[in-house]
């Protein structure tokens, strides 16, 4: 664990995907109350959290979408995307609005497959292999913990401020990551698709007797080139 901290760009990955962690957490169980309170109906509510694990069902196929484009623009590109999705729910104010919570539950669902794909997928090219089951512990840490205090957080600052200011607060927690995965160091190889021709300029695929595969650190899994 200590030498996972000691890398930098571990360091900055996991606290701007730690502060998302905390946004979902808090905004997951407000988009609930919020439909309770605009709808009087259980259902109402109840119908929220469905929508949210609804996509969940198509996971397999943002994997394979994962495995075929580059990780880094991947994560940047969805999570400001979400950031202002999020900000659509400045415009609840009635019953009428409903659907924009709904709409909100979806897109969270299906932003939250291609993202933890993507960040495994990320994080074979950030970290050594032998660092991995460190850094997924951390974020098993921080996901169980973060259930205990961040959906109080959010039920309170819903109370005191209304559901707008939750989600301008949830929209910050996606910049932050995107801004962390800027801030990554580690360069990405190219995608080398199978049965394509790569340019001298991108790495080799792995399995090849190159030197610089054979020096590399690691071939991850989930990418066909070198790094």
């Amino acid at each position: 664990m200590r030498k996972l901290l000691q890398d930098r760009d571990a360091r900055v990955f996991l606290l701007g995907w730690g502060v998302s962690m905390f946004g979902d957490s808090a905004m997951f169980l407000v988009l609930g109350i919020w439909a309770k309170d605009l709808t009087d109906s259980n259902s109402a509510a109840g119908l929220v959290f469905f929508v949210l694990a609804l996509p969940s069902l198509f996971s397999p196929l943002a994997g394979l979408v994962v495995d075929r484009v580059r990780k880094r623009p991947l994560l940047i590109g969805v999570n400001c995307f979400m950031a202002v999705a999020v900000l659509s729910l400045l415009f609840v104010r009635h019953r009428g609005d409903l659907w924009l919570i709904y709409l909100v539950a979806g897109l969270y669902g299906a932003s939250g497959s291609v993202l933890y794909s993507a960040r495994s997928a990320f994080m074979t090219i950030m970290l050594p292999r032998e660092l991995l089951a460190d850094a997924n512990a951390i974020f098993a840490t921080l996901r169980e913990g973060l259930r205990l205090v961040s959906p109080l957080f959010g039920a309170g600052l819903y109370a005191a401020f209304g559901g707008g200011v939750v989600g301008v607060a949830d929209a910050a927690t996606f910049a932050v990551v995107a801004v962390a995965v800027t801030f990554v160091r580690t360069p990405e190889p190219r995608v080398v698709r199978e049965g394509t021709t790569s340019s001298p300029s991108s790495p080799p695929a792995c399995g090849t007797s190159s030197a610089r595969c054979r020096s590399s650190r690691s071939c991850s899994p989930r990418e066909s080139a070198c790094w």
